[in-house]
């Protein structure tokens, strides 16, 4: 009994210990904060090897701000960066590939140029064959997209077929049903006509 009590203790302890520490990745990110200091409190966290704390903060300037082409194109350029330097290539290789490719379809002159050309170099610092192997998971992955899309168009055009259809059936029904008083109303008045002698 003793030793469970002290297993229970040191497990408290423990749990109070890392939510004590780890409070300020959980704290939210003020709103009044502009993106430049969003954007430096993301450098002063990265620096401090805080880099979820980092990341957080240049989501925020994406989240917030990220209609300005320049702060977006910083913004992702930092988080590649520290994708990069936490050697997560696979996670690194789509953020510094779009940042390459808006460059290529946007007139010169949209973007800050030094990003398109940090991109380029912390693209280069990936191996080779790291590089191919990250395309081809990419690739297998819009495939894999792009097959379930395809999964759910079907299922959709499925279950709409028998709403067609029983629309198509309603609509016979009920045209026959407004064509019989018509009917019925043309007789009337010939009856009429006929047994009304005047």
């Amino acid at each position: 009994m003793k030793r469970l009590t002290t297993i229970f203790i040191c497990a408290t302890l423990t749990m109070a210990f890392f939510a004590t520490f780890s409070c300020t990745s959980n704290k939210e990110i003020p709103d009044n904060l502009t993106a430049k200091e969003l954007i430096q409190k993301g450098q002063e966290s990265f620096e401090k090897s805080r880099q979820k704390d980092a990341l957080r903060y240049f989501n925020a300037v994406i989240d917030r701000y990220g209609t300005d082409p320049a702060l977006y194109i910083e913004a992702r350029y930092e988080i590649g960066h520290i994708y990069m330097k936490k050697k997560n290539y696979e996670a690194a290789v789509p953020v510094l590939e779009e940042l390459i490719d808006l460059y290529a379809h946007y007139p010169v002159g949209t973007f800050p140029p030094s990003y398109e050309k940090l991109a380029k170099l912390e693209l280069a610092k990936i191996p080779e064959n790291k590089l191919a192997e990250i395309h081809e998971k990419q690739r297998e992955k819009e495939a894999a997209l792009e097959k379930a899309q395809k999964s759910v168009d079907l299922q959709e055009e499925l279950q709409q077929s028998p709403q067609d259809q029983n629309a198509e059936t309603e609509l016979p029904a009920e045209s026959e049903k407004s064509e019989e008083p018509a009917a019925s109303s043309d007789s009337n008045e010939a009856e009429s006509s006929v047994s009304d002698p005047k």
